[in-house]
């Protein structure tokens, strides 16, 4: 059985849908089952539905998890895929939080940056003490560390409605000027 929710675009060219499926799948190093936490499909500028973005958690307390980015367009590069992480997480997050995150972030683009093809994964998984192993089409690409990273890539991958950074908003948001007064004809 499937639970659809329609969910609200955090840009104009980064959209979800949350499905509900449950699908384990085996952890990298084998040794562990990962039961399908939310599932999340990807709209990316006009690209309806480039990809699907899957979060599995560790019923043990190994605590691993994975992110699973299944591609479903033709149109949509491993940069495409990546920028678009990039920017969920640089609205979701704080912009002292972002600073933390930002020569990770631009690893993880480097290591997308394929040709992909409808069918084509990305699995990005975070063991504690070892941090995320990223895996493209079944290729060993490399290792970004802390759990922090992981945490905010995973959220951004499902997440449909960001949480504002009230200081920027308010900064950015011009304040009305008592001394004008305005005339409706």
């Amino acid at each position: 059985m499937k639970n659809h929710l329609v969910a609200i675009a955090i840009l104009p060219f980064l959209s979800a849908t949350c499905l509900a499926e449950n699908t384990p799948v085996t952890s990298l190093d084998g040794n562990h089952i990962l039961q399908l936490e939310n599932s999340s499909s990807r709209d990316y500028f006009y690209i309806t539905d480039a990809y699907t973005s899957s979060i599995y958690n560790d019923q043990s307390s190994a605590g691993i998890q994975r992110l699973e980015l299944t591609v479903k367009s033709d149109l949509i590069s491993g940069r495409g895929v990546g920028i678009s992480l990039y920017d969920a997480i640089t609205i979701a997050t704080e912009w002292e939080h972002l600073e933390k995150l930002e020569s990770r972030l631009n690893a993880l683009v480097k290591m997308l940056d394929t040709r992909l093809q409808q069918g084509d994964s990305i699995v990005i998984e975070y063991t504690p003490g070892r941090g995320s192993e990223v895996i493209v089409k079944n290729e060993y690409m490399g290792i970004i560390q802390g759990r922090d990273w992981f945490n905010a890539l995973a959220l951004a991958s499902i997440t449909t409605k960001a949480p504002l950074d009230t200081q920027m908003l308010q900064a950015r948001t011009p304040q009305p000027d008592s001394s004008i007064a305005a005339t409706v004809l």
